[in-house]
């Protein structure tokens, strides 16, 4: 097996270097999950699920939501070549909804960010729209994912 050409201190700085580009260009986004449910009984023979006994519980459902750094660019210049015009049959065609957004996040914000289910970004709700792909210089220290407008 062959050696890298850079060494481990370069390719350190080569990373730092893409985390300062990350946090210069990187604005707030807001992520909701599904509510948290916490079902309180004040009778212990109370069963949810079959209804049995009194019905004295109630359900408190809390909002599970977070706030984090992404890249944001809006896809909304259709007037590009590979949105609109046909110039040949081997030309890429790609559907997208007008005003979606793509948004490169963190490995942080990734973790939370995976099995989210609503977005705000600049006043706008967004849903998720694709799947995320990882990348990065050397490993997988960002991803990239696609959200459409919740109409």
């Amino acid at each position: 097996m062959g050696t890298s050409i850079l060494s481990v201190d370069q390719k350190a700085a080569l990373n730092s270097a893409l985390d300062d580009m990350h946090q210069t260009f990187a604005r707030d986004i807001f992520v909701f999950k599904e509510a948290s449910h916490t079902v309180i009984s004040t009778d212990s023979n109370y069963n949810p699920y079959y209804n049995v006994a009194g019905q004295t519980t109630s359900i408190v459902n809390t909002p599970v939501s977070g706030q984090f750094k992404a890249r944001i660019q809006y896809n909304d210049d259709f007037k590009k070549e590979y949105w609109s015009e046909v110039k040949s049959e081997s030309q890429i065609k790609l559907a997208t909804v007008k005003g979606s957004v793509r948004l490169k996040i963190d490995l942080t914000a990734y973790a939370f960010i995976k099995d989210s289910k609503r977005f705000d970004i600049d006043g706008g709700r967004f849903v998720l729209d694709s799947t995320f792909r990882g990348h990065g210089l050397f490993d997988v220290k960002y991803y990239t994912l696609y959200l459409k407008p919740d109409v």
